[in-house]
C-alpha cells in the first residue's frame, strides 16, 4: 500500500463517525477500551427465548455464515467431545473500510452455560473471549467478555467505536436468528381441563339423594298401599274396644 493510499485511508478514518450508521439495537450494550496494543470488549445482549434455541445459535458454526452478514465461510474442523476447532473466513467493516480475515480458533462448550474461545491462528495476533448465558423464565442475557490483540494499526481516537459498532451489529443478527428460530418451533395445544363447579356438584347430590328417598311411581305402590290399609284399620277400631283390650291384657300379665 502506498504511503498516499494509506493517508487516504486514515483521512476516511476520521470522517467516520459522521457516516456509520445509526445502532441496530440500543439494549444491546457494548463496551470497548483499549489497553495498549489490545483491545477489551465487553457485550450485554438481552433476548426472550428459550434457552435451547438461543444455545443452539450461538453454537451453530456450520451454519453461522447464513446469518451473521461478515462471515462468508465457516465449519468445524475437528470435534472432540465439548472441544471444536472451528475455521472462519469474511469481512468485517471498520468505519468507511472493510478488513478481511481468515481465522481459526479453539471452542470450548460447556453445555447451556458458557463458551470459551482461545485464537489458534489467522490475522490476529491474538484473541481470548467467553460467552455466557445467564436468565431464566424465557428471559436470557448473552455476556461476550474477552480481549483482541490486532496485527495492523487501527486508528486509536475512534478505533474503539467502529469495534463497538461491528460487534453490536453481530450480536444484533444472532438475536434475530435466535428470535426467528424461535418463531418456528410448533406451539403445543393447551389440554382442556373441565372444571366443575363445587355448588353444582352439591346440587346434584342432593337431587341424587332426593330421588333415593322419594318413592318411585309403580314400584312403590304395593308398599303405600299397605301403610294405607294397616293405617285405616286401626282408625276403624271403636275406642271403647281399645281400652277394653289393654285391661284385659293388663289383668293377664298380673
Amino acid at each position: 500500500m502506498t504511503i498516499n493510499r494509506w493517508l487516504a485511508l486514515i483521512a476516511c478514518a476520521a470522517c467516520a463517525p459522521a457516516v456509520w450508521p445509526a445502532s441496530p439495537e440500543p439494549d444491546i450494550v457494548v463496551n470497548v477500551t483499549k489497553e495498549g496494543p489490545a483491545y477489551l470488549i465487553d457485550v450485554d445482549c438481552p433476548v426472550r427465548a428459550p434457552l435451547a434455541v438461543i444455545w443452539e445459535v450461538l453454537t451453530d458454526y456450520d451454519k453461522m455464515h447464513a446469518f451473521i452478514s461478515n462471515i462468508q465461510e465457516s465449519r468445524v474442523e475437528t470435534r472432540v467431545g465439548n472441544v471444536l476447532t472451528v475455521r472462519q473466513r469474511g469481512k468485517t467493516t471498520l468505519g468507511p473500510f472493510g478488513v478481511e480475515f481468515d481465522s481459526v480458533r479453539e471452542i470450548e462448550l460447556v453445555p447451556f452455560v458458557e463458551i470459551r474461545s482461545h485464537y489458534v491462528s489467522g490475522d490476529l495476533k491474538s484473541s481470548t473471549f467467553t460467552t455466557r448465558v445467564a436468565g431464566a423464565d424465557g428471559s436470557f442475557h448473552i455476556t461476550n467478555i474477552g480481549r483482541l490483540t490486532p496485527n495492523r494499526w487501527i486508528p486509536p481516537l475512534i478505533g474503539p467505536a467502529m469495534i463497538a459498532a461491528e460487534t453490536r451489529k453481530q450480536f444484533d443478527e444472532f438475536r434475530q436468528e435466535i428470535l426467528r428460530r424461535n418463531a418456528r418451533l410448533p406451539v403445543s395445544p393447551s389440554p382442556r381441563v373441565r372444571i366443575e363447579s363445587p355448588g353444582n356438584d352439591a346440587a346434584a347430590s342432593s337431587a341424587k339423594w332426593a330421588r333415593r328417598a322419594s318413592p318411585t311411581p309403580g314400584r312403590d305402590a304395593p308398599y303405600r298401599n299397605s301403610v294405607a290399609a294397616l293405617t285405616g284399620a286401626a282408625a276403624a277400631i271403636p275406642q271403647d274396644a281399645k281400652a277394653k283390650h289393654s285391661l284385659e291384657h293388663g289383668s293377664r300379665s298380673s
